[in-house]
């Protein structure tokens, strides 16, 4: 999964003849972004996320064509020799910690996150103490859900912060007193 610009690395080759050029083309959901191009050889192509090339999100939706041709003449071989496919994916989960609590006593909070793009997923959740004079306990700080204690009576601002698996990142907060 991609959520920012990228490299895509590569490699040409021809033992013989030697490379006369190399071409990329680009793919976004199926729709030509960028045609034939002209790009020299055995260099790294930047993939622009944001503006131009692959700005659909999706699982495989950003194809990269690469191709080169050698100096054998009169007929020129010319090979797509790099097809890959990368997935997309810009949009931060959606983050809910649970309504706000009025308890002196341990909780247990249902909360949820969501990523927008199913094949990405959610890769890590983390429950923080943001505001509070005491010590919060969380049962289980890198989980969905947890139990949630205070070590003194007060007012205290919880975070629950989802990163997911492309790096996304979103966080809800309550208040627990």
């Amino acid at each position: 999964w991609q959520n920012n610009d990228f490299n895509v690395a590569r490699s040409d080759t021809d033992t013989y003849s030697g490379l006369a050029f190399c071409e990329i083309r680009i793919l976004d959901d199926t729709v030509e972004s960028l045609a034939w191009t002209p790009i020299l050889c055995n260099t790294d192509y930047l993939i622009d996320t944001t503006t131009s090339e692959c700005i659909t999100e999706g699982l495989d939706i950003c194809e990269v064509q690469i191709r080169s041709t050698d100096n054998a003449l009169p007929v020129a071989w010319v090979s797509i020799d790099n097809i890959r496919t990368f997935s997309i994916d810009m949009t931060p989960p959606l983050v809910d910690a649970g309504l706000d609590v009025l308890t002196n006593s341990m909780i247990s909070q249902n909360a949820t996150a969501t990523d927008l793009f199913p094949g990405s997923g959610i890769a890590s959740y983390s429950w923080t103490q943001e505001l509070g004079l005491g010590i919060i306990t969380f049962g289980t700080p890198n989980t969905e859900d947890t139990t949630i204690s205070a070590d003194t009576d007060g007012v205290y601002t919880l975070r629950l912060t989802a990163i997911d698996n492309a790096g996304n990142s979103a966080f809800d907060e309550i208040i627990f007193e």
